[in-house]
């Protein structure tokens, strides 16, 4: 008998395990709010906008650290599900979260929540056009509205958007696809794209806006010609960019990784992204 439960044990695992890997964890009870939806609020003029979208079905593309991301069937917009089970342990633990570790696990982890929350409203009320954002739900409730949505095995799920928080957004082609296509292809419009990416990262710096997370290659890209902040999951207001210096300061942070790339990659390019980095530094 004991033999036996443990090949079920073994086997129950094994199945899990398939099914994590198939669903590259995407699961509907991690993008649960985990709490009550504060009051509607007021869509205005962008509301049939937002529904026109919405009544598109979305397709899995993939998952960042905070959100599930799924694709418009006209591969136009994304949708990004917040995981909750991010600032969360997993179910199998929690019956044992008051365990001194696991306690100050599960603090770190709900400590999470609050700066990635007002990261998107921040970007939502002060970046839409430099992050091609076109709504955020943030632990708030818009409307009821049903989408469909195919995860990563082609199932087919039912949501309510009333239930989830999500950032809906235009979709972007990944900056450094973008950039290498137009090289081989058409180096003027190459050069206009990285004055698009420059504009993007000097126009958030001139708001007083911080970008924590500085990896260009996954968090920019480009929505047609233009140069968008895919994720803008880790920015916030820093006073300090009152500064003429800090500013400087931050758009070299915030460049240095396109500026490693063009060199190593097309560095006959390197000499045109100095000079124009210079002129939106000092700007």
């Amino acid at each position: 008998m004991r033999n036996f439960l443990i090949r079920i044990l073994v086997y129950l695992s094994f199945f899990s395990i398939l099914v994590f890997y198939r669903l590259d964890g995407f699961q509907i009870s991690k993008i649960k709010r985990s709490s009550k939806a504060s009051h509607e609020i007021v869509l205005g003029d962008n509301f049939e906008t937002i529904k026109n979208i919405l009544n598109k079905d979305f397709s899995y593309l993939g998952k960042g650290h905070q959100c599930f991301v799924f694709e418009s069937e006209d591969g136009e917009y994304v949708i990004k599900l917040l995981n909750y089970r991010r600032f969360n342990l997993p179910p199998i633990v929690m019956p044992f979260k008051f365990v001194p570790h696991l306690k100050k696990m599960q603090q770190d982890r709900a400590l999470r929540l609050q700066p990635s929350l007002e990261s998107y409203r921040l970007a939502q009320h002060f970046l839409k056009e430099e992050t091609g954002i076109i709504y955020v739900q943030m632990q708030n409730s818009s409307f009821h509205k049903v989408i469909k949505l195919k995860d990563k095995a082609n199932s087919i799920h039912k949501i309510d958007l009333y239930d989830v928080d999500f950032v809906l957004q235009k979709k972007a082609k990944p900056i450094f696809d973008h950039l290498e296509t137009l090289y081989h292809n058409d180096k003027e419009s190459f050069k206009r794209s990285i004055g698009s990416f420059l504009d993007v990262v000097s126009s958030r710096i001139n708001k007083n806006i911080v970008d924590d997370d500085l990896d260009v290659e996954i968090n920019y890209g480009f929505y047609k010609e233009k140069a968008i902040l895919i994720d803008p999951g880790r920015i916030f207001i820093d006073s300090r960019l009152f500064s003429q210096k800090n500013r400087e300061e931050e758009m070299r942070k915030s460049t240095k990784n396109l500026r490693t790339w063009i060199l190593n990659k097309h560095p006959d390019m390197l000499s045109f992204f100095d000079q124009q980095l210079a002129l939106k530094a000092g700007a």
